[in-house]
C-alpha cells in the first residue's frame, strides 16, 4: 500500500468515526446538486437512500474513503471559518478551504450519483 493509499485509509478512518456529521455535511452539500439532477422528489430519495447504503457498506472502496475524507475535511473546514476565536485572516483561509474541499467533494459525489442513476434507470 502506497503512502497516498494509507494516508487516504487513514483520514477515511477519522472520517467514519464521526460518520454523522460527515454525513448530515454530505447531505446539505448534495441538495445544491439536486436542481440540476433533474430528478422527482421520489426518485431523489431513492438514489439518496441508495447512495447513504453505498457509502455505508463500502467503506474500503477507494472512492467511497475520497468522499467521507473530503466532507470530514469540509466540515472541519467550515467550523473553523465561522469560529470567532480564529483571526480574520484565518476565517478567510478556512472558507477558501472549506470551499474548494466542498466542491472536490461534491465533484466525487457527484461521480457515484452518476452511476447509481444509471443502475436505477436500467432497472
Amino acid at each position: 500500500m502506497g503512502e497516498v493509499d494509507l494516508s487516504l485509509a487513514y483520514a477515511a478512518s477519522a472520517a467514519y468515526e464521526r460518520a454523522e456529521e460527515n454525513w448530515v455535511f454530505i447531505a446539505d452539500a448534495l441538495d445544491e446538486l439536486r436542481p440540476r439532477v433533474g430528478l422527482g422528489d421520489e426518485e431523489y430519495a431513492e438514489v439518496m437512500e441508495q447512495f447513504a447504503l453505498v457509502v455505508d457498506t463500502n467503506r474500503t472502496a477507494p472512492a467511497v474513503m475520497r468522499i467521507m475524507a473530503l466532507a470530514h475535511r469540509a466540515r472541519i473546514a467550515a467550523q473553523l471559518a465561522g469560529d470567532r476565536d480564529q483571526g480574520w485572516f484565518a476565517r478567510r483561509r478556512w472558507r477558501k478551504e472549506r470551499d474548494a474541499t466542498t466542491a472536490e467533494l461534491l465533484a466525487q459525489a457527484a461521480i457515484t450519483l452518476d452511476a447509481l442513476m444509471r443502475e436505477t434507470r436500467a432497472a
